[in-house]
């Protein structure tokens, strides 16, 4: 039941019109891992004045794109915090399991699809 209600909570999150688009890039060091995600990992983030943001974050090569479709009336330089602190906890989880061996790195994989 809880799992039912969650797909439902989801699915009206990603419902939601977000009328402004800001598109960031960047590279995850050290570049010479060439770390990839494939598919794009997406997250909404909820914000305290109920406005709401969905995260496209693309990981190719080491480098990446972040496409945020938001309905939230925050500067350019406050979405940027945002998304930096988004991509550094997938960064760092990517790089935690990587670096913890194949079992942790075949779980990410699985779990981050």
């Amino acid at each position: 039941m809880p799992e039912k209600q969650s797909e439902e909570k989801l699915a009206e999150l990603k419902a939601v019109d977000r009328p402004n688009t800001f598109v960031f890039t960047g590279h995850v060091y050290p570049e010479r891992y060439q770390w990839t995600i494939q598919p794009p990992y997406e997250v909404i983030l909820l914000h305290h004045d109920d406005a709401s943001s969905l995260l496209k974050i693309s990981l190719t090569m080491s480098q990446v794109i972040v496409t945020v479709h938001t309905n939230s009336a925050e500067d350019m330089l406050e979405m940027k915090n945002r998304v930096t602190r988004a991509v550094r906890n997938l960064a760092d989880s990517v790089g935690f399991c990587y670096s913890s061996g194949p079992r942790c790195r075949d779980n990410f994989l699985h779990y981050a699809r």
